[in-house]
């Protein structure tokens, strides 16, 4: 990676880092924290004339031996430890000469300052407290001081005494894509997330591991390499360790081995080596680096690397591993743990213990715990003597991953499920795959043959899943009568009675979902409440929370929607599916979108998006890039709502729900921009065939309503009354009481266009009463906006600013920008609102500011007000000026308006 290269993470950073030390403003003491083995010579680029000094831990005891550089030898008799800190700092000022208007008087960055001495420290930030007529800048860059750092409470007073903190975090999966690019390697999110694991938050073993693998032109080893430096430092590390930290560090490493994504519990590694008194030994290891440790008691360790790790067992050596394993084999707590260290100690054929790890594999499978039957799958077929038996544990381990929707892992495991003879088990895992890839055609092709295949009499348990899996092949195809039909073929009890609960039973949930559709929200929610009463113990429970979430949202019922989908989210974290938990994060997102949560609702997306890309699932990322495009776009923020639709792109040959979501995503953006032919051509796949059923269910996708409003924008009404009369029917036919009342505001503004006010205003009346009961303020705001634009149409222009300025105010408190409402007939030539000549007092002070380049934040702070008032004040100032962004506001200027 070359020296200049500036990964994703770092930008954001370093752009902080510029505007906060940009010239013209009064002295700033700026704290940057950053995690081990991140570099940052690249503060130093964002820091152009600084001084660079730099703390080295042998000279922390010598007070000032840090500033003895940066005062030069003429001044160095005049500093003297006995001296205050203010007072040497204003020595030092008074020796400074002053710089040109708007620059710095002196610029200093301190690298590595959890090693500097505290006198230099105390120094330097008093000088910037002190230089209230000069412009001192420093900038402290902050390590992790070890756990016996001396001056860790003065690390923390700096942070507070800091006008700001920065933060340089570990590296994220988009920066080692950058890093694997830069080396000439293909970064897919397999190898991101391997190496995130290997390497941990150090960027420098990121690179080093990445050019090790470039040399031996290969990345699907199973064991990444170790690099020669961090070999060497652990090396230094595990010898300056005492005989009890060492033994200690063994058994960590050991433990971790078998359960590489679990903690481990430092009292089971103390009773294997014999330790009665492990929190000195722990506390040494935690100062050295070599352990992490969870919690206040420290229960919980963990090594902080995959690498470290490797390195910690090669100097153990295999013998003593061996007699380890076998040790924790017999006292782990947890049967699933005693197994695997049984196997890694005596790592051979063993029938029994496979037999063994096949039935708990089941048992985990039934209660939806989809990893860890993943874990004990693979372990059967691994300690398996005969290679059909173990070709069907192996088909068993894949299609357990799969269905914990953690396709990364897949890889380096696919070559060997090809090699499996053709089974219905294997199609229907293939077939899974595809699904979740977003890939309808390969899927549909292996579950057809999967099930020919599949001989329903003798394997009812294969048949089965095979259904299942067509539940969700038919699912993402948008097809609510195959869901239901293939929900109940996964839901037929075996012949003997016997069968996985947990497979049938989250079909039958997503057999709920498309009852919904077909026949309205009420019977879906009482058989599910029926499904609920009779699911075993364990996470199968996340699938009905989904799908009761779903349904719920569907209906309008947002408040009981957000309860179930919040905790089908949470499920993750106690052993649920990553597929499902991100599912419930899709329409999470859409939900806090809605009700008006704008901030949750991008965190919501944006985690998912971050999810579903890690794990391969490629068939949930339009979902999530529909709710941050459409974010973006009410925000006025085209750049990024660009971004989300071209992150979120599908075609024919996609799945419909992906489809769905990428054009409700590009119909979204235009609306935002005034642009109903954009609108109408975005739709336009949506008017097929395949759209007339689960598509244009009431509730489930808005397309609808985008569609209708977009033709009485552009005044087609007849053609808009012909669109919307089949979906008011069965709006009505459903008693869908949200749907009704957002039809009801096109039905409103279709009959006032026309000439029937009267019954124009009641159908206005009775929609927005209908939506004022609910925590819709987006869809009002819209309703509003909607009327308004009818209002001015029908020449009704006083009336129609009251009702636009509702909207605009609605719209304003949630963030968004204020511009969505006027048609093209009332627009001038460019295409946005007329410009107001005037302000209010609050507006012009916020704009003048935001002009100026301040963020929301500063002015905030600058007017003594909170971050919403100030996106409140500059969605009307946008609207008032006709701009749509801070650049336009700054180009355009604030010289000519008028206060009101």
């Amino acid at each position: 990676m070359g020296p200049s290269t500036i990964l994703p993470s770092r930008q954001h950073v370093l752009e902080q880092l510029r505007d906060a030390t940009r010239p013209g403003q009064g002295s700033r003491l700026v704290v940057v924290d950053v995690v081990p083995g991140s570099r940052t010579d690249l503060l130093r680029d964002a820091l152009p004339g600084c001084r660079e000094l730099v703390g080295l831990s042998w000279q922390q005891p010598d007070p000032l031996a840090l500033l003895r550089p940066l005062i030069g030898p003429s001044a160095t008799q005049d500093l003297s430890p006995d001296h205050s800190p203010g007072t040497l700092a204003a020595g030092w000022l008074a020796a400074l000469p002053v710089a040109a208007a708007e620059a710095w008087d002196a610029i200093v960055l301190v690298r590595q300052a959890q090693h500097a001495d505290a006198a230099s420290l105390q120094v330097l930030a008093s000088a910037v407290h002190q230089a209230t007529e000069r412009r001192i800048l420093v900038v402290l860059e902050l390590g992790e001081a070890r756990i016996d750092n001396p001056l860790r409470q003065l690390h923390d007073e700096l942070r507070v005494a800091a006008h700001q903190v920065l933060r340089i975090g570990p590296v994220t999966p988009e920066d080692v894509a950058e890093i694997a690019a830069q080396e000439g390697l293909p970064a897919s999110a397999g190898l991101v997330r391997r190496l995130l694991d290997h390497c941990g938050a150090d960027e420098s073993e990121v690179v080093a591991t990445l050019r090790l693998l470039a040399a031996r032109r290969g990345t699907q080893a199973e064991r990444l390499p170790v690099s020669g430096a961090l070999r060497a430092r652990m090396l230094t590390a595990l010898t300056s360790l005492d005989d009890r930290a060492r033994a200690l560090l063994a058994a960590c490493a050991v433990l971790e081995e078998a359960r590489p994504l679990d903690r481990v519990d430092s009292s089971l590694a103390a009773r294997m080596v014999q330790e009665p008194a492990p929190l000195g030994p722990l506390s040494e290891l935690s100062a050295a680096g070599l352990l992490d440790i969870h919690g206040p008691d420290a229960r919980w360790v963990g090594l902080p690397s995959a690498a470290q790790r490797q390195c910690v067992l090669d100097g153990v050596g295999l013998p003593e591993q061996t007699r380890l394993h076998e040790l924790a084999s017999r006292h782990h707590p947890d049967e699933r743990a005693r197994l695997r260290h049984r196997w890694l100690a005596r790592p051979q054929p063993d029938d029994q213990l496979a037999a063994r790890a096949e039935e708990l594999a089941t048992a985990r499978a039934v209660r939806g715990e989809w990893l860890a039957s993943f874990e004990l799958w693979e372990l059967a077929a691994q300690a398996s003597a005969e290679d059909v038996v173990a070709g069907r544990r192996w088909v068993q381990a894949v299609d357990s991953l799969v269905a914990a929707g953690d396709l990364t892992q897949l890889e380096g495991r696919m070559a060997r499920l090809e090699q499996v003879r053709e089974t219905a088990l294997r199609e229907a895992c293939l077939g899974y795959v595809g699904c979740l890839s977003g890939r309808p055609t390969t899927a549909g092709t292996r579950l057809e043959r999967a099930w020919e295949l599949c001989n329903q009499q003798r394997e009812p348990q294969v048949a089965r899943l095979v259904a299942e899996r067509q539940v969700l092949h038919a699912l993402a195809r948008c097809r609510a009568e195959d869901v239901i039909t293939w929900a109940g073929r996964a839901a037929e009890p075996a012949p003997d009675g016997v069968g996985e609960a947990g497979t049938s039973q989250e079909a039958e949930a997503v057999g709920c979902v498309a009852l919904a559709a077909v026949k309205g929200p009420k019977p879906a929610l009482r058989r599910l409440d029926e499904l609920e009463r009779v699911v075993p113990e364990g996470t199968i429970i996340q699938r009905i929370l989904l799908a009761r979430g779903w349904v719920q949202l569907a209906a309008g019922e947002h408040l009981l929607a957000r309860d179930e989908l919040e905790r089908a989210v949470a499920a993750d974290g106690w052993g649920g599916s990553f597929r499902i938990g991100l599912w419930a994060s899709a329409w999470l997102a859409r939900l806090h979108l809605e009700t008006g949560r704008w901030e949750e609702a991008e965190q919501v997306a944006r985690r998912g998006l971050d999810g579903a890309s890690e794990r391969g699932l490629a068939l949930l990322v339009p979902l999530m890039q529909w709710t941050l495009a459409e974010l973006a776009a009410l925000r006025g923020d085209w750049a990024a709502a660009d971004r989300a639709v071209r992150g979120g792109v599908a075609d024919a040959s996609h799945y419909e729900v992906m489809r769905v979501s990428a054009a409700l995503a590009r119909a979204s953006v235009a609306r935002a921009r005034g642009n109903p032919e954009g609108v109408l051509e975005a739709l336009t796949p949506l008017e097929q065939s395949w759209a007339r059923g689960w598509v244009s269910a009431p509730g489930f996708w808005p397309w609808v309503e985008l569609r209708g409003d977009a033709l009485l924008t552009l005044g087609r009404r007849a053609e808009a009354d012909d669109f919307l009369r089949p979906h008011e029917a069965r709006a009505h036919r459903q008693r869908h009481a949200v749907q009704s009342a957002r039809l009801g505001g096109l039905r409103a503004r279709l009959e006032l266009l026309g000439g029937e006010a009267d019954k124009a205003r009641a159908l206005q009346a009775a929609s927005l009463s209908e939506l004022q009961r609910r925590p819709l303020p987006l869809c009002r705001a819209r309703l509003h906006l909607g009327w308004a634009a009818a209002l001015r149409r029908s020449g009704r222009r006083s009336e129609a600013e009251q009702e636009a300025d509702l909207g605009n105010r609605l719209l304003a408190t949630l963030g968004g920008w204020v511009g969505h409402g006027p048609t093209d007939d009332e627009m001038p030539g460019d295409g946005r609102p007329a410009a107001a000549p005037s302000l209010t007092a609050q507006e012009l002070a916020v704009a003048e500011l935001v002009a100026s380049g301040r963020t929301n934040r500063e002015v905030a702070g600058e007017l003594f007000v909170s971050v919403k008032t100030v996106q409140y004040h500059l969605t009307r100032v946008y609207a008032k000026l006709g701009v749509r962004s801070r650049g336009e506001l700054a180009a355009r200027g604030v010289a000519d308006v008028t206060v009101s």
